[in-house]
């Protein structure tokens, strides 16, 4: 697996976790998750070898941690979130980052 592929695999294993609750990334969010896939992609490959598997294990689970946050935040519908059928938006992402942090690859 290259770099290439572990952003690909970081963005689409989100996707795929999102549908998993029903939901999809809005335009805003979906730029957020791509970025994070990017840059945590890169922060493993600076690493040597032998410690990209668990950094990659790391980030797997923090996407699913970001996916769940930012459910959680939809499903409380406060005045501050307006669902969109079934997007998951800036907001949401927002939010879920505000109780994530220092989450790693999504907050510096």
């Amino acid at each position: 697996m290259n770099q290439a592929d572990l952003e690909k695999k970081f963005f689409t294993d989100a996707v795929d976790y999102a549908k998993a609750h029903g939901r999809q990334f809005g335009v805003g969010a979906e730029s957020e998750m791509r970025e994070a896939a990017k840059r945590g992609a890169q922060d493993v490959f600076a690493k040597p070898a032998a410690e990209r598997d668990k950094l990659i294990q790391q980030g797997e689970e923090a996407f699913k941690r970001m996916v769940d946050a930012m459910v959680s935040s939809a499903n409380a519908k406060t005045e501050q979130f307006e669902l969109r059928g079934d997007q998951l938006g800036e907001n949401t992402f927002n939010s879920a980052l505000g109780k994530l942090c220092p989450l790693w690859p999504f907050c510096s």
